[in-house]
């Protein structure tokens, strides 16, 4: 399971003119591969976990990072994105033989969207939909998490 968690002042996802948009704060990409699949609910409870405690929001009056998600009320926008566990073997074209198949992936999508809700504001958009994406990160400030 791979996570990229991106501190941002506003984000969006589009797709047929409809959007989803948060004002400030995560964004999140997930992606689960295959071999997530016989311990993926271990897995996801612990990134779940992490992200409500580590401190990834930096603080600019004092220019450090130093807070959590449990010590603010901030949003979410999580988004599928299975080119997380993309593989470029011949330099050509990138094959996607070590993601997880699409049901089983949005099995743990939706339970990671659930778990995020009890907290916080979590916006998402269909799974496995074609989307335009923007984003005013802050930092920069990128962290990836792999289970």
């Amino acid at each position: 399971m791979k996570f990229i968690v991106s501190p941002v002042t506003s984000a969006s996802v589009t797709v047929d003119w409809k959007t989803n948009e948060i004002n400030s704060w995560l964004l999140i990409y997930m992606w689960v591969s295959k071999d997530d699949l016989d311990s993926w609910k271990k897995k996801a409870d612990k990134f779940i976990d992490k992200i409500w405690k580590i401190k990834i929001i930096h603080n600019l009056e004092t220019d450090k990072i130093e807070s959590s998600l449990e010590s603010t009320n901030w949003e979410i926008l999580l988004i599928s994105n299975f080119t997380l566990y993309g593989r470029n073997k011949k330099w050509s074209s990138i094959d996607f033989c070590h993601s997880a198949p699409f049901k089983e992936a949005q099995k743990i999508y939706d339970y990671i969207t659930e778990k995020l809700r009890e907290k916080y504001n979590v916006k998402t958009w269909e799974f496995g939909w074609m989307m335009t994406i923007k984003s005013e990160n802050t930092g920069p400030l990128n962290y990836i998490f792999e289970y």
